[in-house]
């Protein structure tokens, strides 16, 4: 004959065990309110796939979080639990507006010399990126106009040290001589 089980008990076991994981008593119930992630899904956050950032970056363009899904191939249900429980955009009515905090690790130039850096967010990252073309194509075609929008500017990395881009023409093709890595080589999102 089977021991007759103690549902009362097991339902405080239940709620204790939430309490102590930091859970609200709704997610410990394993009924989350609104907006809140199942107690099973707290610690499981998705990984980031090289088809979800091309999601992102749909998203991130304007697209609808349906078509940058489809555009990148991947489930709509997916890419929006990775956007919600990563946090890296929030639905504003109809649109979603991306709050990409992650830092990244770029490549730059700065004082004569090329380093690679770990900057706070997206928008650092798109700054060293719009540099590192501009000095790439500087030094195919020598137009310094193209060094002008960075004079003076600097590239704030995780830190909060400023590092000043590099404009000087003929340490700019110097390092780029000397060079053995590639943007892309470095570029990478720290999680």
């Amino acid at each position: 004959m089977q021991k007759q089980r103690d549902y009362k008990a097991e339902y405080r076991r239940r709620l204790a065990r939430g309490k102590a994981k930091g859970l609200s008593k709704a997610q410990a119930r394993g009924h989350p309110r609104t907006g809140e992630p199942t107690a099973s899904a707290i610690n499981k956050t998705p990984a980031s796939t090289p088809e979800l950032e091309t999601a992102l970056k749909e998203l991130r363009a304007g697209k609808a979080l349906r078509h940058a899904a489809q555009a990148a191939g991947v489930s709509e249900n997916r890419f929006r639990r990775f956007v919600k429980l990563r946090r890296l955009a929030v639905r504003n009515g109809r649109t979603w507006t991306v709050y990409d905090l992650r830092p990244r690790r770029v490549l730059t130039m700065t004082r004569g010399e090329e380093h690679s850096l770990t900057v706070r967010d997206y928008p650092e990252a798109q700054k060293a990126g719009r540099y590192w073309d501009a000095a790439g194509r500087f030094v195919r075609t020598n137009d310094i106009d193209l060094l002008l929008p960075f004079l003076g500017d600097a590239l704030v990395d995780a830190n909060g040290k400023h590092h000043p881009f590099e404009t000087d023409p003929n340490t700019i093709h110097r390092l780029a001589a000397a060079s053995e890595q590639a943007f892309y080589e470095i570029y990478e999102i720290q999680s």
